[in-house]
């Protein structure tokens, strides 16, 4: 990326207001950062999925969550240089929200299903269909 663009049509944008980056989901297997303090773009993050279609920063487990077309879930740690865990689910990912309770997040996928995950567990505690499979 010498020319200072993403190289990808970018899907989603999420900010870590710890280290100013940016992480940019394209439709690629890279999530993207790009340091605002520094001006530059960081190597970027290798994805289990295909696609980034959204992210969610973690602040109480310092993590970031991409989910992407593909239906996997992918966990990475800020101190490592790719994703370090990931889960996979039945139909894509296309929405990422965090929870009240600092260790949940929801799940969101294109066939209408939200899941409740906890970070400690590999399983969704809660599954719920959309009723209108939104």
């Amino acid at each position: 990326m010498a020319n200072g663009r993403v190289p990808k049509m970018p899907r989603c944008i999420d900010y870590n207001p710890f280290d100013c980056d940016l992480y940019i989901g394209c439709s690629s297997a890279s999530l993207y950062r790009l340091n605002l303090e520094k001006g530059r773009f960081l190597r970027s993050y290798g994805l289990h999925s295909e696609s980034c279609n959204d992210t969610l920063v973690d602040p109480y487990s310092n993590c970031l969550f991409a989910g992407g077309d593909s239906g996997v879930l992918d966990l990475i740690d800020f101190r490592e240089s790719n994703a370090q865990g990931s889960v996979g689910l039945s139909e894509g990912v296309t929405c990422l929200s965090p929870s009240p309770s600092p260790f949940e997040f929801y799940v969101g996928t294109e066939g209408g299903k939200v899941f409740l995950f906890d970070i400690r567990h590999s399983k969704p505690l809660v599954t719920k269909t959309h009723p209108y499979e939104l």
